[in-house]
């Protein structure tokens, strides 16, 4: 079953401490931990995102590997 948490904090990098935190304890094999974002806005109301998985790699590699296998 999987749960989405949403923490809130005054600034960005006290978000960015706990996501690193949150690396750490997965590493150790302490918790279980799918993925972790930062939102942030700036002045001009405009989203920032930092993810801690790069989306945009494993998706190319899953494009590589559908488009070899249909290409057979």
């Amino acid at each position: 079953m999987s749960e989405l948490i949403v923490l809130s904090f005054d600034s960005e990098d006290g978000a960015s401490k706990v996501r690193d935190k949150l690396a750490e304890l997965r590493k150790e094999e302490l918790i279980t931990l799918a993925d972790a974002c930062v939102v942030s806005r700036n002045k001009k109301g405009k989203l920032k995102f930092k993810q801690a998985r790069n989306l945009v790699g494993e998706g190319a590699f899953g494009g590589m590997f559908w488009g070899a296998l249909v290409g057979l």
